[in-house]
């Protein structure tokens, strides 16, 4: 996390999961309203290498292919429903509105 930037986090988030990836990642506070850890990706402590290779290792065993892939499947589709960029722009454009109504386009 950067100092002072306790909400910031990486754009890798949407890019990976709305590829369909599987992705074991922290969690930062900004996250947490658009993810679910456990749900859309696995979630680790920052700092704690130790609880990331036991989850890589956890996670990487055959008989694990099949959660893998319905976390990867359900973050995909929540991503691609949500968080594209088509939702991010249309969202600051939302906002720039709010904030300067001038801005608003024509109906």
């Amino acid at each position: 996390m950067l100092p002072g930037h306790a909400r910031y986090w990486s754009d890798r988030y949407p890019e990976l999961l709305g590829r369909g990836a599987f992705l074991i990642a922290p969690a930062p506070p900004g996250s947490r309203e658009h993810y679910q850890p456990g749900v859309h990706f696995v979630a680790y402590q920052p700092g704690q290498l130790d609880q990331v290779f036991r989850l890589v290792d956890e996670w990487a065993r055959p008989e694990m292919a099949e959660r893998r892939h319905a976390i990867a499947t359900a973050a995909r589709e929540h991503t691609l429903a949500h968080h594209t960029y088509h939702h991010r722009i249309r969202g600051l454009l939302d906002r720039l509105a709010e904030l300067h109504p001038h801005l608003r386009a024509a109906p």
